[in-house]
């Protein structure tokens, strides 16, 4: 598994989850910071430049497994 947060400014920049198929790296989920809300995140199983409840799953919190991953503050930062 490959787990990293993406490029872009703080708080809008996703959290996402990739896997090894033989030589190809498959998308497994990302992870959004609900613009509409801070206090959730919206995970989807594609990227996207708008997320949204209505494009993905609501969650109330970060899976544990994000939190270890060098950039976690960044994705956090709230200006």
């Amino acid at each position: 598994m490959v787990r990293g947060v993406g490029y872009g400014h703080p708080g809008q920049v996703g959290l996402y989850k990739l896997k090894w198929n033989d030589t190809v790296l498959q998308n497994i989920e990302y992870i959004y910071r609900d613009p509409e809300n801070s206090k959730q995140f919206i995970r989807t199983y594609k990227p996207t430049a708008d997320p949204s409840p209505g494009n993905g799953e609501v969650l109330k919190a970060v899976p544990e497994e994000y939190r270890r991953i060098s950039g976690y503050d960044w994705f956090l930062y709230e200006e």
